[in-house]
Formats: C-alpha cells, structure tokens, sequence
C-alpha cells in the first residue's frame, strides 16, 4: 500500500499533538497529589520532574516544526525498504524504552502511549507483600 507524504505528516502532527496532550494531563495529575494544588515547598524532585516535562514538551513542540520533513524522510526509508536497497538506511537506530526515559524515583502511573498497557512503575520504596 503507497502512502502518501501527507498522510505521513498528517499522522506524525497527531501523533505528536496527542503527546503534548498526554505530558500536559500528566503533570496535572502530578501537580494535583501535591499539597495545595502543588502551591507547597519545592524539592529537588518537584525540580527535576518539572525539567523533565519542560524538555519533553520542547522536543516535541520542535519535531512539529519538522512533521513535514520528517515525513519526507520517511517516505524516502520506505521506498528505499520496499525496493530492497538499504543503501541510505545504514544504520537501524537504537530503540529507547519510554521507562527508560522517565527519571529516577518516577513513582506515578502512567499510560504507555505505544503499547496501550497501564503501566504502575516499583521502586525500592514501594509497598511489598504484607507479612501476615
């Protein structure tokens, strides 16, 4: 099936869009477990959360920028995929895990936007098996 370049754009802006969505209703939630709304003191991990949504945020808001060309770029890996020439793609890039982007300590469930799963990180802290 040809897909088109537009369709590819169109597709990545959706995606990228959904998100932005989805790192704004989370920090929400993370916000609105704080005391307050979120209006107590400030701790280095409230810091370093908060880094981390800004710079997510800023590296999607620029890949938008950059659907369109993204777009053309993957069109081009396509065909060049299609027609059994890997001449262009040499390469296959390294595939992070989106835990594995998440900071250290991150305790808050989330949905994994690739897999659809309902994900409840454990840490050293977490609650285990009762004793009884």
């Amino acid at each position: 099936m040809e897909i088109t370049e537009s369709q590819l754009s169109t597709v990545l802006q959706e995606a990228l869009t959904c998100f932005l969505a989805f790192l704004s209703h989370t920090q929400k939630l993370r916000e609105s477990k704080h005391p307050r709304q979120g209006k107590g003191i400030e701790t280095t991990a409230d810091i370093s959360s908060q880094r981390y949504y800004e710079s997510r945020v800023a590296a999607t808001e620029t890949c938008l920028q950059y659907s369109s060309k993204i777009a053309r770029s993957v069109r081009r890996w396509n065909r060049y995929s299609a027609n059994g020439s890997d001449d262009e793609v040499t390469v296959e890039p390294e595939v992070v895990s989106f835990r594995a982007s998440l900071p250290d300590g991150y305790e808050a469930s989330f949905l994994d936007m690739f897999s659809g799963a309902w994900i409840s990180p454990t840490t050293p802290f977490s609650a285990g098996p009762s004793g009884s």
